[in-house]
């Protein structure tokens, strides 16, 4: 008895030195490691009662030198475990002191060697059994993270907690990566695709079209299942399992018409849904300043990285973009403010009635700006407005940036910005402005020019490029 006392005496020791370690050398909480390795916690925990119910045996012959206040406390614990778990093996009558079971031991005999041994054997097994459960929990993690070197560099695992915010300020707390995740339209998929988390998309609403994914994610995005060719409907969004719902615009479901309503706040939760807002787009009508650089894209993706879990492919891809935006910012140093062109984003496909201006809180301004252009119409507050033909001829742009979505083809994409630049050359309204008259239209589409995500830095570039080919020698 007395040797299994001293073996969980050393167990215990052990446990407790490794937990502590751990906890001093992580940097970590009790509870977070706990988290991470449960199994520690459960054997530390596990080793209390298992060496107090041997103990009142030995303080009682004196074995262990306890005040003897303490001893109603053991012999309490002791009579608990026996009325629940009946006698330890071992637990019969005692013999006299000095023998292997009874009185104090003699320094040097055999018994005290024996109980060194015991507690030596204790406390390594203490710690193989916290390796063992560290090891596991690492093995698992090695595990994702093979899957996910095949996968864009994304682990499942989330550095908990993580706070967002919506646009009103309100806190959502992600204690754990998200494991069923459904974006709002093809831009957030896009940005989860490239994050490496796209094996966790279950679904999305304004799918891509066949062609305008960038190669390097187009089958990837295929895959991800369509809950609705525009606003994904209330009902199949609340019913679709997700963990986490990706807002690209601040409330589709609002907007009426075919839009359909938007679940609540109470209905979201009610489901088991967080939902995640791209700032850059769905906050941009109350944004408070003015956006002249990417800074908010950039903070987008690094958001969706820590919620996913995936923050190091996240601050990648936010440096390749910070290296494309530099080198214009570079190239683009000698040329004076009063020396930049005015420029005006043509909405084709929100139609020709009556035009649409991206005013300074949209992401096209920021790109706008970047690039080496002035938005006309960047005197506006907010994302976007409806204005006139009569306020663009004002404002006579020397550029215009034929926006038109991607129809998924070259020959496609084509058509649909001869269509533009054709109604501009033609329109009484428009056919006598200075840009129509040089035929200064540039050929890039709306996507990648007004939502979020890392080709907005590309689109700086080739913007740049077009406008200043001397000093932007290489769009690419």
């Amino acid at each position: 008895m007395l040797g299994r006392m001293w073996f969980w005496l050393g167990l215990q020791a052990g446990t407790l030195f490794g937990v502590g370690f751990v906890t001093w050398l992580t940097d970590q909480t009790l509870y977070e490691i706990g988290a991470v390795c449960p199994y520690c916690i459960v054997v530390w925990i596990a080793t209390i009662p298992l060496f107090w119910y041997t103990t009142p045996h030995n303080v009682r012959h004196g074995v262990i030198p306890l005040p003897a206040r303490w001893r109603p406390a053991t012999e309490l614990a002791r009579g608990i475990f026996r009325t629940f778990f009946g006698t330890f093996p071992g637990h019969g009558p005692t013999t006299s002191a000095g023998s292997a079971h009874g009185g104090p031991l003699a320094p040097g005999s055999s018994q005290e060697s024996s109980m060194r041994s015991r507690v030596l054997c204790g406390m390594a097994a203490a710690v193989a059994l916290l390796v063992t459960g560290c090891g596991s929990g690492g093995s698992a993690e090695s595990g994702d993270a093979g899957a996910t070197a095949a996968n864009g560099g994304a682990s499942s695992a989330a550095a908990a907690p993580v706070k967002v915010t919506d646009c009103a300020g309100k806190e959502t707390v992600f204690d754990s990566a998200p494991k069923k995740i459904v974006t709002s339209n093809a831009s957030s998929l896009e940005m989860l695709l490239k994050l490496g988390a796209g094996d966790r998309v279950i679904g999305t609403g304004f799918p891509p079209g066949k062609g305008t994914l960038p190669a390097d994610v187009a089958d990837a995005g295929a895959k991800v299942p369509v809950l609705g060719d525009m606003v994904i409907p209330k009902e199949k969004l609340l019913g679709s399992g997700a963990d986490l719902y990706v807002e690209t615009f601040a409330d589709m479901g609002g907007m009426g018409g075919g839009m359909g309503t938007a679940p609540t706040a109470q209905e979201y939760q009610a489901a088991g849904i967080k939902r995640v807002f791209l700032h850059s787009t769905a906050c941009a009508a109350t944004a408070p300043t003015t956006v002249r650089d990417l800074t908010g894209v950039e903070g987008d993706i690094k958001s969706l990285g820590q919620v996913t879990g995936t923050s190091a492919k996240a601050d990648a891809l936010v440096a390749d973009m910070e290296k494309k935006v530099g080198a214009v910012k570079t190239a683009l140093a000698g040329v004076a403010a009063d020396k930049r062109p005015g420029y005006f984003f043509f909405d084709f496909d929100a139609g020709t009635k009556q035009p649409m201006a991206v005013g300074n809180r949209q992401v096209a301004n920021a790109v706008i700006t970047l690039a080496g252009a002035r938005n006309v119409f960047g005197d506006v507050d907010g994302d976007f407005k409806p204005v006139s033909w009569e306020d663009v001829v004002a404002r006579n742009p020397d550029w215009i940036q034929l926006g038109v979505r991607n129809r998924g083809s070259d020959a496609e994409n084509k058509k649909a910005f001869d269509d533009a630049e054709k109604f501009l050359r033609e329109f009484p309204a428009t056919k006598g402005l200075k840009a129509v008259q040089e035929g200064h239209f540039v050929r890039i589409g709306s996507e990648v020019t007004t939502i979020a995500g890392t080709r907005n830095a590309d689109t700086v570039q080739q913007i740049a490029h077009t406008l200043f080919p001397d000093q932007v020698k290489d769009a690419q």
